[in-house]
């Protein structure tokens, strides 16, 4: 289903799978907490309504911190206020995100606590409790987004409403709804932001937060996903390791399972060129690549 602006999808999302599981992530070393759609909604026309009752609705907030329920949600609720979303690379040094606050003339900032050196804020979602009726159009600025800066500085990249949804949606992969998704990637990029977070609320997936790229291969044993986002670097780390597998004679099964859980089907790759004979490797252990 094409969608044309953001709040279009999660409302979609609300109606259609409000008592499923939206986000889950880890909440000890053991233990899922997660939240529903509706509560993902509910959650986010709450804090909506604060933008509003702050006097920021319509400019440019920030959004800075690791992939977090937290995060998704500002992110929602900016865009749903008809403000505009700022994501910001959690690890820049304190004076790099000042400079990229400045260029984008930030007037609010939205922040994970491990980023309290460049400011302090609080929350205000149960304080501002109720529905909020998003107007916004298709072609109002949505987000800025800052490309990495590898060839130079970094350029902020002025994207829409339509841009983001219609980016989102406009691919049907043959996804059915509660496919379980491991959100591994930045996500304050706009692989991750698009294909994990928006196209995963469109279809009503299951998004699990990884809390470390460190501990990927603990939360994969964790969460059991049905499907990763991957860049193909990731993806040739993997390939090495399986191509060990295969050179060692050891048995497919066993050894997909122990890496990659008891569900994982799909890997997607984005962001780069990826060498097209590890598509064909997967496939020996019963993965799809897109």
């Amino acid at each position: 289903m094409l969608f044309h602006t953001i709040p279009e999808i999660l409302s979609y999302a609300n109606e259609a799978y409000g008592a499923d599981d939206a986000i889950r992530w880890k909440k000890s070393k053991n233990e899922i907490e997660s939240r529903t759609y509706s509560e993902l909604k509910n959650d986010t026309d709450s804090f909506a309504n604060a933008i509003e009752k702050l006097g920021k609705k319509g400019q440019h907030i920030a959004v800075i911190g690791p992939s977090s329920y937290e995060w998704i949600v500002s992110y929602l609720a900016i865009t749903e206020s008809g403000s505009v979303a700022v994501p910001i690379d959690a690890s820049l040094p304190a004076a790099d995100i000042c400079e990229l606050l400045d260029r984008a003339d930030v007037r609010m900032l939205i922040f994970d606590e491990a980023r309290s050196d460049v400011a302090e804020a609080a929350g205000l979602i149960d304080d501002n409790r109720g529905s909020y009726e998003p107007a916004v159009a298709e072609d109002a600025l949505c987000t800025i987004m800052f490309t990495s800066g590898t060839t130079g500085k970094s350029k902020g990249v002025m994207l829409t409403q339509n841009n983001l949804a219609e980016n989102a949606t406009c691919l049907d992969m043959k996804i059915g709804p509660h496919t379980v998704i491991l959100s591994v990637l930045p996500i304050h990029h706009a692989y991750c932001l698009s294909m994990d977070i928006l196209k995963g609320i469109s279809l009503g997936s299951v998004i699990c937060i990884n809390d470390s790229i460190m501990r990927m291969a603990k939360n994969i044993q964790l969460f059991t996903p049905d499907m990763i986002l991957m860049v193909p670097l990731m993806i040739e780390t993997f390939a090495r390791k399986l191509e060990e597998v295969r050179a060692a004679g050891l048995p497919a099964e066993p050894v997909r399972k122990k890496m990659f859980g008891e569900r994982l089907h799909t890997i997607c790759s984005g962001g780069a060129y990826l060498n097209p004979d590890y598509v064909d490797l997967f496939a020996e252990f019963r993965y799809t690549d897109w």
